[in-house]
C-alpha cells in the first residue's frame, strides 16, 4: 500500500467517524425546513397528529398554568425532553422519514400523538446513505487522480535522474 492510499484510507475512517457522530447529536442543517408548533394544554397535545416534511423542525410548548410536562420517543436517535414547566418549550428536527409516536412519561394515558416525517419531493434515501454515496465518489476521484499524479510524479523524477547520469 502506497503511502498516499494510506493517508486517504485514514482520512476516509476519520470522515465516516465524524459523519456519524455529528448526525447522532445534532441534526444536519435542512434548507428551508419549517418550524411546526405542538401546543401542550391540559392533557393533550395539539395537534397530536402531524407530518412534517423532512427536515422539519417541531416545537412543543407547555400552555398549562398547572401541569409540568414531557415529550419522549421511543426512538434512541431522538432526544427526549427535560421535564417543561409553563412557558417552556422543546425543539427537534426530523432528519429520518418515519412515524415517531410521543408521549408525556408523566401522563401517558392521555398525552400521546403522532409525528409522521415524510421526504421531500418523493422517496429518497436518508441523509447518511446521501453524504456517504457523495464521499464515497469524491473518494474515488481523488483516488485516480491521485494514482495518475503519482505516475507523472514518478516519471519526472526518473526522467530527471536519468537526465543527471
Amino acid at each position: 500500500m502506497t503511502p498516499l492510499n494510506f493517508v486517504g484510507y485514514l482520512f476516509l475512517i476519520m470522515m465516516l467517524f465524524v459523519l456519524y457522530n455529528a448526525s447522532e447529536t445534532r441534526p444536519f442543517i435542512f434548507k428551508n425546513n419549517v418550524l411546526k408548533k405542538i401546543n401542550i394544554n391540559r392533557d393533550s397535545f395539539e395537534p397530536n397528529d402531524i407530518s412534517v416534511n423532512l427536515g422539519d423542525e417541531i416545537m412543543w410548548k407547555n400552555m398549562d398554568h398547572v401541569l409540568r410536562h414531557t415529550v419522549v420517543n421511543d426512538d434512541p436517535l431522538i432526544r427526549n425532553s427535560d421535564v417543561l414547566l409553563k412557558g417552556k418549550e422543546f425543539k427537534v428536527i426530523f432528519d429520518r422519514p418515519g412515524e415517531y409516536i410521543f408521549y408525556s412519561s408523566l401522563y401517558p394515558e392521555f398525552e400521546r400523538g403522532i409525528v409522521r416525517v415524510v421526504p421531500k419531493g418523493g422517496p429518497r434515501k436518508n441523509l447518511k446513505e446521501n453524504i456517504l454515496t457523495v464521499i464515497f465518489k469524491l473518494w474515488r476521484i481523488v483516488l485516480k487522480s491521485g494514482n495518475k499524479l503519482y505516475r507523472v510524479i514518478k516519471n519526472f523524477l526518473m526522467s530527471y535522474m536519468t537526465m543527471l547520469k
